[in-house]
């Protein structure tokens, strides 16, 4: 195999060290365990973030009080942007220094740390799949297909499957997690502010790169 790109880099692409919030994974059914638990765990944020979290947030911030749709919406962008963190981190991680056994099986080679990635993405999309029927209007149906379709993608890879190649696909939310931001923006009503200008900038190099 070729030699690790972590000698290269830096200690963090170690495939050693776990990231803080990763748990150790070491079968399929962790994997599908690890995805129920990530799609509750989106539920309850849901519900705190919106009933508690950001009306008490704001009320100080701002002294105003945002409609129960408006800190819905913020609710759903946070959490978005929190799971484009983590998959873009985990993606890069395992791209650059993926652990030996997807070297002798690149198809169906077993990765601890792809489990884990993976599991919490099928689990977020089906999550975000939820909310898009729940609270989307009627053209919403082009999201919802995307988020059921990574959903059950991701789901598939827990077999094992594509430990390796299948990160790709989790560097997308790159491009999504500019857009989750400028979204924020948009929400609390700073739609022309010099950040969300900067983003809009910045997307279009992201989504080509």
């Amino acid at each position: 195999p070729p030699p690790p790109m972590s000698s290269i880099y830096s200690p963090f692409f170690d495939n050693k060290h776990r990231f803080p919030w990763e748990v150790h994974l070491s079968t399929s059914k962790e994997g599908y365990e690890n995805l129920i638990f990530t799609l509750i765990l989106c539920f309850v944020l849901h519900v705190f973030l919106t009933l508690f979290f950001f009306p008490v947030l704001l009320t100080i911030c701002t002294n105003y009080r945002y409609s129960l749709s408006t800190l819905n919406k913020l609710s759903v962008k946070l959490i978005s942007t929190l799971f484009d963190l983590l998959a873009v981190a985990g993606a890069v991680k395992e791209l650059v220094n993926p652990e030996s056994s997807l070297f002798e099986d690149p198809i169906y080679g077993f990765s601890s740390h792809s489990q884990f990635h993976f599991s919490v993405a099928s689990g977020y999309f089906f999550w975000a799949s939820f909310t898009t029927l729940l609270f989307g209007s009627s053209k919403t149906y082009l999201p919802l297909f995307h988020h059921l379709a990574c959903g059950f993608i991701f789901l598939f890879t827990l077999r094992p499957f594509l430990h390796h190649v299948g990160n790709v696909f989790l560097l997308f939310q790159a491009s999504t997690l500019i857009l989750d931001l400028h979204a924020v923006g948009r929400i609390i009503g700073a739609p022309s502010s010099g950040t969300n200008r900067t983003l809009r900038l910045v997307h279009p190099f992201v989504f080509f790169c």
